[in-house]
């Protein structure tokens, strides 16, 4: 538990009764499943379920966990989960172990470049909500020695990018080094978490400008190789020899965009077209992007909708977004309160692949197709801490439009066909020494924030729906400043603890 606060995580409801058990549930997952000494495991409660990874530590899943944790005043664990992932590299190794046993001893030792980027923004978050834990400064000069080694092993010069190592999970394992999309994208926000964490931790301004450069190198490199004009869309991957490696459009074109905003324009374009019926399957009338092509078409993964979630969001495309969250709502069955890892739209064919042929004899009968069997569970529940988390990073910082950090808040929530979503006890980080909570409460016609203690600057949008007309607004204090765009009402309050924005009639 969070000694630093009343309660470790903050408490949301909502009018469908549904949302707000799942975020808790599955936040109390990763509190749950992270020891003492930060090993973090990757898949949660395999001592009575399916145990299809084993008890280990995914340094990149974990460091996801970490950030969630940070987000929800938790600096205590999410710090161990970063200790832990960058006080285990072997002696003279320059990477960050894939995934560690509980003994501290590498379980899969291979390369995985985007990995660093990972940890890193967690810690800048860590740091952004003013935790002081002892083992930020020493993570920080773990990282920034193997972002450094990295960049001599991997970055190409000719291209801008980095090359993804020996081992490239999210392009099927491959071992050979593209330069692509995914570790571009999250070496670029990473770069970026580095500079702000030598920032807040008084380096040398010369740290800080360094990952600034890297960053901006990153930029011109995917723009110029990763982006295709003629399609508008970013390419999954370049080979070092500078041929495009042709795959077809999945979630590898969308996802990077948590780190990277690059062009709206093929971000937006990537988004639709997975929207497209080829790429989608039938939940009994819902139809949802799996995000996977071939046949691997029958799972979607968390957090392909995770990330769908927050796309839908922060572009004010509240159709998609109401038809993600009816997707929750109808399918998370079992537990009704954690984020599955997987759906399973139904059960592949024998001899589609080697691995699922593996998979699902080794687990016949504990997994169910939609397809096969609607009425069964057909969620993967492991509750990997990856998933998991960017569900919840992307629901809390998106959908409900929450962030705090530095003296700021900010809500701008996003919930269509729920009527009333109250966030009470969220942390805010720290103000004069002492850790902050504050909370809000929206409905149709009103967004009211509180908190403990003043916010130097609190922003608070309104939103409009989808068919809504533009109204005037109210405000408490009167003096905020306000704006009208097409997405909503947008306030600026300064030095309050509490604030109200409200649609007028007329």
């Amino acid at each position: 538990m969070n000694r630093n606060h009343p309660s470790p995580f903050a408490t949301l409801e909502t009018s469908d009764g549904f949302l707000g058990p799942l975020w808790r549930g599955t936040m109390q997952s990763l509190l749950d499943r992270t020891r003492e000494d930060g090993f973090c495991q990757t898949s949660f409660g395999e001592e009575n379920g399916v145990k299809c990874y084993g008890v280990c530590h995914y340094s990149r899943d974990a460091a996801e966990a970490a950030g969630v944790l940070a987000d929800q005043g938790c600096p205590e664990p999410a710090a161990r989960i970063l200790d832990f992932t960058l006080s285990h590299i072997p002696e003279g190794q320059y990477f960050i172990v894939h995934a560690y046993r509980p003994d501290g001893t590498p379980l899969h030792n291979k390369i995985q470049i985007d990995t660093p980027a990972h940890p890193a923004r967690a810690l800048a978050r860590l740091l952004e909500t003013g935790a002081d834990d002892p083992a930020l400064p020493r993570c920080f000069d773990r990282l920034d020695r193997v972002f450094d080694d990295t960049w001599r092993h991997h970055f190409h010069a000719a291209f801008r990018l980095l090359d993804s190592g020996n081992y490239n999970e999210q392009l099927g394992g491959g071992t050979e080094p593209l330069l692509d999309l995914f570790t571009n994208g999250a070496m670029y926000g990473g770069c970026l978490a580095m500079a702000e964490a030598a920032r807040l931790l008084n380096r040398p301004a010369i740290v800080t400008e360094r990952y600034l450069e890297r960053a901006a190198l990153l930029d011109r490199g995917i723009d110029h190789w990763l982006y295709n004009p003629a399609a508008d869309l970013y390419r999954a991957a370049l080979r070092p020899d500078g041929r495009a490696e042709e795959r077809p459009l999945n979630w590898i074109n969308l996802y990077p965009e948590r780190w990277y905003p690059g062009r709206r324009s093929a971000w937006r374009r990537a988004f639709e077209e997975l929207w497209r019926a080829e790429h989608c399957n039938d939940w009994g009338g819902l139809r949802v992007p799996s995000g996977e092509t071939g046949f691997m078409k029958l799972r979607t993964m968390g957090k392909v909708i995770g990330q769908m979630l927050r796309f839908a969001a922060r572009s004010g495309n509240d159709r998609r977004l109401e038809v993600l969250l009816e997707f929750l709502r109808r399918t998370v069955r079992r537990p009704a309160d954690l984020y599955p890892e997987y759906w399973l739209h139904h059960l592949p064919s024998p001899g589609q692949s080697p691995y699922l042929d593996w998979f699902f004899g080794e687990f016949e009968g504990v997994w169910n197709g939609f397809a096969e069997n609607p009425a069964a569970d057909y969620t993967v529940d492991s509750g990997n801490c990856e998933q998991c988390a960017v569900f919840l990073g992307c629901f809390s910082g998106d959908v409900l439009g929450f962030s705090a950090g530095g003296g700021k808040v900010e809500a701008a929530p996003r919930l269509p066909g729920t009527a009333v979503a109250e966030v009470r006890n969220r942390a805010l980080g720290v103000h004069r020494g002492r850790r902050v909570a504050g909370g809000f409460r929206l409905d149709a016609h009103e967004l009211e924030f509180t908190a403990e203690a003043p916010v130097e600057e609190l922003t608070l949008t309104l939103p409009f729906y989808a068919g809504e007309a533009p109204a005037p607004v109210g405000c408490e204090p009167p003096e905020a400043e306000v704006k009208l765009d097409e997405r909503g009402a947008t306030a600026v309050f300064r030095n309050v603890s509490s604030a109200r924005l409200t649609r007028l009639k007329g």
